[in-house]
């Protein structure tokens, strides 16, 4: 899906190595825009992102979301309709179920009551846009929009992203706490100004966190951002 970006996005430092090409940033059609590309399981629960500029195709990061996939079915739509990815899914044991392109002398068959499942990706797209940080991107830096898009997915879970599961022996089950913990860290690294931080801070207070993890967002801002 193609996210418009704002004038604000552009001027990130260049030569940073752990970033994508121009921080995932290009013009398409839609103007000045990140796309965004993300596989989900049978449930609708994302199972991987990637971020690209606007002008990339969908095709050419499909090899990159399906590589080591285990599953039965691949459901994507027509753009994805080439031979060699085709021969990529067919190679990992996975079931190919896209329509053919109009330009194809021999049309392929494709199970259309199985295709009708293809509304669950399109569904967390949708969930995903309700959130202003994702459906309109504002940061400079990649890692830093993803993050935002790590927040929105883990908002959209059925549990919520804060729900707290603890065993017996006392292991911590909520894996999307641990997740945000990182996420929240991994976003101040990158934070250059204070409004930034402060910006994260009403979006987890927003979300009602537990004292405990508020606590120790609030001493990591006032020791890392300047306010």
């Amino acid at each position: 899906t193609v996210v418009r970006a704002h004038a604000c996005a552009a001027g990130a430092p260049q030569g940073d190595m752990e970033e994508p090409e121009n921080q995932a940033l290009g013009r398409s059609k839609g103007g000045f825009s990140t796309k965004i590309h993300v596989m989900v399981d049978a449930s609708g629960i994302p199972l991987d992102f990637i971020l690209t500029g606007g002008q990339a195709a969908e095709i050419t990061q499909a090899y990159t979301l399906i590589e080591g996939v285990q599953a039965t079915y691949a459901i994507m739509d027509k753009a994805y309709d080439c031979d060699k990815l085709i021969e990529q899914l067919k190679s990992q044991g996975i079931i190919p179920v896209i329509p053919p392109k109009a330009n194809r002398k021999e049309p392929r068959e494709y199970d259309k009551c199985i295709y009708k499942k293809r509304h669950l990706v399109e569904c967390f797209i949708g969930k995903l846009k309700q959130f202003r940080r994702v459906f309109s991107r504002f940061e400079k830096w990649a890692k830093n929009y993803m993050n935002f898009v790590r927040f929105a997915e883990m908002s959209t879970q059925p549990s919520g992203p804060f729900h707290l599961n603890f065993d017996v022996n006392g292991d911590n089950k909520c894996s999307n706490a641990r997740r945000a913990c990182a996420v929240i860290v991994n976003y101040f690294k990158h934070v250059q100004r204070g409004r930034r931080a402060l910006s994260i801070l009403r979006l987890t207070l927003k979300f009602k966190w537990n004292g405990p993890l508020v606590f120790f967002i609030t001493d990591y801002a006032k020791s890392k951002a300047k306010f």
